[in-house]
């Protein structure tokens, strides 16, 4: 018997919205390639739905300095 996981949902701010769609948009705009990935406790706080205004971006192929 496979045992499913529940579903997950994540609720968004406009704010939140706005960072990845601005950090989305730069990567395009610039031919940036790269993996973001969103880690860290503010995953965990949306899940559990707190605020959380600590969002880490982890980055498959290069540090945040060369990014920024």
């Amino acid at each position: 018997m496979v045992e499913s996981k529940p579903e997950v949902t994540i609720e968004l701010t406009e704010g939140e919205k706005a960072l990845f769609a601005d950090l989305m948009a730069l990567c395009k705009e610039t031919g940036i390639e790269v993996v973001m990935r969103v880690a860290g406790g503010w995953v965990r706080d949306k899940i559990m739905k707190r605020e959380s205004d600590d969002i880490d971006i982890a980055l498959d192929c290069m540090y945040g300095s060369e990014f920024g």
